[in-house]
């Protein structure tokens, strides 16, 4: 391989955290690069800083992630965008949570279509057994969120499987609530309606609407 040592890349498999902090702790190993959820990245970073040597966590962990959709394309994509909601269970690194757009016809054209489309939808099998029931978990905080309003919902799958799940709140209501500012790591996606564009600029400022990097 290149006349790299043997062993210079290793694919380890684990059901839980063990092996991932046991290399972390590891003195041989001298930086480490983790994408996943908050809370397993600031584990980690927190058995590196407490090391003898302290080594550096360079780590992807997961947020909201924001998208604004512009009146151009809601107008010309509506079909697209609906469809898009249940891409891959909602599991690429940038897949949106929260979608900003401008209130009218375009918007509730996407509404309409998501509304027809995401009850037809099968749900998809998640990476892991964790990750599909910290996904189910988020979702149901969701719907007994007092406001927070489910459009519309897919169909109900396997003890695996994530559903996928539109929501809808206010702008007001975001920026008030912290846990709805949470990313969810699948196919739930919280929608915010607002009068002008620049009115959603406020809730992209927001920490919590960014990728979190560390």
């Amino acid at each position: 391989m290149a006349g790299l040592p043997a062993g210079t890349f290793a694919l380890l498999f684990d059901t839980g955290f063990d092996v991932g902090q046991q290399l972390v702790a590891d003195p041989r190993i001298r930086a480490v690069g983790f994408t996943g959820s908050q809370r397993g990245g600031t584990a980690l970073m927190k058995i590196a800083s407490e090391r003898k040597h302290p080594i550096p966590v360079y780590a992807e962990m997961s947020s909201i992630n924001s998208v604004m959709v512009f009146p151009v394309a809601l107008a010309s994509r509506a079909e697209d965008i609906a469809a898009s909601l249940a891409l891959g269970a909602g599991q690429f690194r940038t897949n949106p949570g929260l979608i900003l757009a401008v209130d009218g016809k375009g918007l509730e054209t996407v509404i309409a279509r998501a509304r027809e489309m995401l009850p037809e939808t099968s749900a998809q099998t998640m990476l892991t057994p964790s990750i599909a029931k910290a996904f189910g978990e988020g979702v149901g905080r969701l719907e007994r969120h007092a406001e927070v309003c489910m459009l519309a919902k897919g169909k109900t799958g396997g003890a695996y499987d994530g559903v996928v799940a539109l929501f809808q709140t206010s702008a007001a209501s975001l920026l008030a609530h912290h846990e709805l500012q949470e990313g969810r790591g699948g196919a739930c996606r919280t929608l915010q309606g607002f009068r002008q564009a620049g009115t959603g600029v406020g809730a992209l400022r927001r920490p919590a609407h960014r990728r979190a990097s560390r």
